[in-house]
């Protein structure tokens, strides 16, 4: 299955919302927060979907309570693709 990760900084006034689409598998909501926290990010609201060994799940992110910069975007994206690989 292929990973697929956006952001939207257009859907919410105070949030930046972050879409992960890929392989369910144990302890993945673990990595993905963790590797947020890592980052200073916070996680307003987490939506999380699972069909079938496919996990769909969106959080609405801040940082210092800010949208994430393009900078932090950047960052977090790297960290989720190594993750995620």
């Amino acid at each position: 299955m292929e990973t697929t990760i956006k952001f939207d900084d257009t859907s919410s006034e105070q949030c930046t919302l972050l879409e992960i689409v890929t392989q369910d598998k144990r302890g993945l909501l673990y990595s993905l927060a963790s590797i947020m926290a890592r980052l200073d990010c916070n996680i307003e609201v987490a939506l999380i979907d699972t069909e079938g060994k496919k996990a769909i799940d969106v959080f609405y992110v801040t940082k210092k309570a800010q949208k994430l910069s393009e900078v932090d975007q950047t960052m977090l994206l790297d960290e989720l693709q190594k993750a995620l690989v």
